[in-house]
């Protein structure tokens, strides 16, 4: 053990001050500083967070609950039978000292300590709320403690809540999950390892490393898009979960039972030092239960056996069936076959999002996609043959047709300057979005971009020159490049003269492009418009 030193008390009071919030930022972005204005609006956001946003919708309910595996007879009779003092004590056993206590201040120890005064008078307990539904305030309170993450801390979104139980609520809900563990197996499928017995996140990372090198070696399509799960265990609508393990078969008196420990719960936010005033939790699973890894993944299977059902996913030769999943928790990365899986996914995402109140965050999700000639490359959604375009122009600030000309030419021939000027890694994939952008040319338009290259069209220097923005949507686009910005003042055949770039790269129907440009699969799979749209 270390010595009570200056040195570690140093190390302490450092840390502790990592932990005090000096000034947030409200809803509309202002800077508050006042202390109590501060609690509030700390307490403000994580009342918000749990509070219920579940609307009753049977009909999306059931298209994704109809068909979940079941709960076997004999699993449901071992879940529902009496609690002992046996299955008390291996819970306790197995818990780890040296923790932070909950609100009554008892540790693991005490309990370890004094059991055998303790256990009889615990299972009463425990038995007589089971019965009446309801369990003692201090076992229904937990406190929340903040720790920052990256990023600005005036965000309240960058501080992690880390929720502090009572031992003796521990101590029933590992009882329950020692139980409830024997059965998830037959009802969670393969692909989801978390928290089913038997199961490593390291068949995971196994799966990720031979599926990249087997699809990059055999030269096969592979997309696999990694879904962002927002505040993912925050956001378990209790409603909908009860909901669910009813459809997987679970007995009603162990849903009871677990309804109890969710019942009139409430949460005490820790800021500064100092304990707020307790507020309802009327969503999501609560840390530090053992119950809570099991909960969630059960709220999320209706999800992922939608997605098994209908996408195609990964094939690989000599496998029988094909591979769409890998999930560990909320980590949830899906393989995709073309196009056609995507917006399948979009949808099915969309629609468990009506029906569940849960939300996946589509700016941080990530896509990779491992093809022939361009392995493991980035690739947007409108485009699966321009590997990060999107992304690479914004990065580059390489919004206007010009900025392209004038680097790689006229006759857009010089991949490596285009490589170079986009910092792309690889000259092929330079070449290829070259390729694509010149098919999209029309002779006239050919034909300015070579006037302007010899110096033969140039803008008049009075007047500013009429930026042109790249669109990276080059699947199918057709159509002019120039477009006329003023009727009455400038036509194309004027533009030797005025000007050789209008207006932005657009198809005839500017809806199609807006719609194909809402769903961007880049680095990051954003809801948004590609760079001038």
């Amino acid at each position: 053990m270390d010595a009570p030193t200056s040195f570690f008390f140093g190390l302490e009071k450092k840390n502790g001050q990592r932990r005090v919030i000096h000034s947030l930022l409200s809803g509309t972005g202002q800077e508050i500083t006042e202390p109590s204005q501060i609690r509030r609006r700390a307490v403000s956001f994580y009342s918000t967070l749990y509070t219920s946003e579940y609307e009753e919708g049977e009909t999306l309910s059931e298209g994704f609950c109809n068909g979940l595996p079941q709960v076997s007879e004999e699993a449901n009779s071992q879940l529902e039978g009496p609690l002992t003092i046996q299955e008390l004590q291996t819970a306790l056993q197995g818990m780890q000292g040296r923790r932070a206590p909950g609100i009554d201040g008892l540790s693991v120890e005490f309990y370890k300590a004094y059991w055998d005064v303790l256990s009889h008078d615990l299972l009463d307990v425990f038995n007589e709320s089971l019965a009446s539904g309801s369990m003692p305030v201090s076992c229904r309170r937990a406190v929340i403690t903040l720790l920052p993450k990256k990023g600005n801390l005036q965000d309240i979104k960058n501080w992690r809540p880390v929720s502090l139980l009572c031992v003796d609520y521990k101590i029933l809900s590992k009882a329950l999950a020692t139980r409830l563990g024997k059965a998830v197996e037959q009802v969670i499928h393969r692909d989801q390892t978390y928290c089913v017995p038997g199961r490593s996140m390291v068949d995971n990372v196994h799966l990720f490393r031979d599926v990249l090198e087997v699809s990059s070696s055999l030269g096969i399509n592979t997309g696999l898009i990694s879904l962002d799960q927002e505040k993912a265990f925050d956001r378990v609508e209790h409603s909908f979960l009860w909901k669910v393990m009813e459809k997987f078969g679970f007995s009603a008196g162990f849903i009871a039972k677990i309804k109890v420990l969710y019942n009139k719960i409430e949460s005490v936010l820790k800021f500064n030092g100092g304990l707020c005033a307790p507020f309802r939790v009327c969503r999501g699973v609560r840390q530090g239960c053992a119950l809570s890894g099991m909960l969630y993944a059960l709220s999320l299977e209706p999800l992922l056996n939608k997605i098994r059902s209908k996408l195609q996913g990964l094939f690989l030769p000599g496998l029988n069936g094909n591979m769409v999943l890998s999930v560990y928790a909320d980590d949830v990365v899906v393989f995709v076959r073309d196009q056609k899986d995507t917006d399948i996914l979009v949808d099915i995402v969309r629609d468990f999002s009506s029906a569940s109140a849960a939300r996946v965050n589509w700016k941080k999700s990530e896509a990779l996609a491992v093809e022939p000639l361009i392995h493991k490359a980035r690739l947007d959604i409108s485009s699966r043959e321009t590997p990060s375009l999107t992304v690479a122009l914004c990065r580059s600030k390489t919004l206007c047709l010009q900025q392209l000309v004038d680097a790689v030419g006229p006759e857009l021939s010089d991949a490596q300057a285009l490589g170079s000027l986009l910092g792309l890694h690889s000259v092929r994939v330079a070449q290829r979005i070259l390729q694509l952008w010149s098919q999209i040319l029309c002779p006239e338009e050919k034909r300015l971009l070579s006037s302007y290259g010899q110096g033969g069209a140039r803008p008049d220097p009075a007047d500013p020159f009429p930026e042109i923005y790249l669109s990276p949507g080059l699947g199918e686009l057709t159509g002019p490049l120039l477009q006329v910005a003023n009727s009455g003042k400038m036509t194309i055949h004027r533009a030797d003269k005025r000007t050789l770039y209008m207006n932005i790269v657009k198809t005839t129907n500017k809806n199609v492009l807006k719609d194909r440009a809402s769903t961007v699969w880049s680095t990051r799979l954003g809801a948004g418009s590609g760079p001038g749209l």
